[in-house]
């Protein structure tokens, strides 16, 4: 690998890391978290939900 391809990548590599960041800072602003239980609530509906619509007991 010669110098250039290697500062080339090096490039990219820090240019993704900042676009990254970018991107999860937005997301910490603008998803909030769900309420506590809400996700065993979820599974446990879509389980029943599968449940009833294929038969399974």
């Amino acid at each position: 690998m010669t110098v250039r391809e290697y500062l080339e990548e090096l490039a990219w590599e820090i240019t993704a890391r900042k676009r990254l960041e970018e991107l999860e800072k937005i997301v910490e602003e603008r998803v909030r978290p769900s309420p506590p239980g809400w996700s065993v609530k979820s599974v446990r509906e879509d389980r029943d939900e599968n449940h009833r619509l294929f038969g399974h007991r």
